[in-house]
């Protein structure tokens, strides 16, 4: 009989867990689908509220915004690689600063600017100062296998251990789950 409890209560909260991750929608755009070292990037995310209730979200947590983005090169297994050329502590306040509530149908759209380059920047502690293709924001890059398609998405993951950092009140509407926007595509070039 305990062990049928165990499993019903598992299930109801694997059923809950999976509810709440339906319960925020995420979708990812891009100003240019053709890019070239140069030229300047804005990637636009819009978080929407599929819920019948208020939930808080807190898009902009992280330390490196790099991490905000997944690329993969279409027809290849050569991953891109993360590169953090300035040194930034984590910083949980992040999270309770850049808190928002969304009302059931409501949208909060973010835009992350980035730049095209065929270097990483001459200042930071970085030992990386080889050629290649970059995708560069303030603190971190993305180093490109070379030039080609990519599919590019982005991931919302929120944590119970995030909620310690908010007041009782927005962590009881604190949103936790993960979600993946749909996969765009977009052509990186050498020139």
């Amino acid at each position: 009989m305990a062990i049928r409890l165990a499993v019903l209560v598992l299930g109801i909260a694997a059923f809950a867990a999976n509810a709440r991750a339906s319960d925020l929608s995420l979708t990812l755009s891009v100003s240019s689908q053709k890019l070239k070292p140069g030229d300047q990037v804005t990637f636009t995310f819009v978080y929407a509220n599929t819920s019948h209730h208020d939930i808080g979200i807190s898009p902009e947590y992280r330390t490196y915004e790099a991490l905000d983005l997944q690329l993969t090169k279409l027809g290849s297994k050569e991953p891109t690689k993360f590169i953090p050329y300035l040194m930034i502590g984590f910083d949980p306040t992040a999270i309770s600063r850049d808190y928002h509530i969304l009302s059931p149908g409501a949208t909060y759209v973010r835009k992350l600017h980035a730049d095209i380059s065929s270097s990483l920047p001459s200042f930071g502690p970085t030992l990386d100062r080889s050629t290649g293709l970059y995708v560069l924001f303030s603190g971190s890059a993305i180093r490109l296998p070379g030039p080609g398609q990519y599919e590019v998405k982005t991931r919302h993951r929120a944590t119970e251990a995030q909620r310690k950092y908010l007041n009782d009140t927005a962590g009881s509407q604190f949103w936790v789950g993960d979600v993946i926007s749909a996969p765009i595509k977009v052509e990186f070039r050498n020139n």
